[in-house]
């Protein structure tokens, strides 16, 4: 009996061990009505370019901007993300954030964000914009907006890990 306390005891303890906790990180402020990422950028390039790599796309990010936008068949709504793009504008990358007493967070877990993103990509300079739209059931989708300068913008979307 012993021995099964132990053994079970010592299986507890190596379980603990190693699991990383969830962390919500600050992402950015609100001041004054201004959208500002106090987050390094380069972490969330790393990570965002993981995301990419993981989907075969090999954009380098340069640009980085929290955008708030109404969902767009329930304009009432309003969401917030942050948005990610090459110096081209052909490649987007967003994730969703959460508003908290004027702070943006996000969710992360040995820093592996776990919100899903969407990716909109080709060869279109303006436009091609990640956003939000209600779905059937109240689900909330991702869709890529129309391009309005180049051509083809193609939509890949990752789920998230919460």
């Amino acid at each position: 009996m012993k021995k099964l306390l132990v053994c079970l005891l010592a299986l507890f303890l190596t379980s603990c061990v190693g699991h990383a906790q969830i962390t919500k990180k600050e992402i950015g402020v609100v001041e004054k009505d201004i959208y500002k990422i106090t987050i390094d950028k380069s972490f969330l390039k790393k990570v965002l370019e993981e995301k990419l790599r993981a989907i075969k796309n090999n954009a380098v990010l340069t640009e980085f901007e929290i955008v708030k936008d109404s969902f767009v068949n329930d304009p009432s709504r309003v969401y917030y993300i942050l948005v990610a793009q090459d110096n081209m504008g052909s490649t987007k990358i967003a994730f969703d954030l959460a508003l908290n007493d004027n702070v943006f967070v996000a969710s992360f877990k040995d820093n592996v964000l776990l919100s899903g993103t969407c990716t909109c990509s080709g060869g279109c300079t303006r436009g091609c914009n990640p956003r939000h739209e209600v779905g059937p059931g109240n689900v909330i989708d991702w869709y890529c907006d129309a391009c309005r300068k180049g051509s083809g913008c193609s939509k890949s979307v990752t789920t998230s890990l919460e």
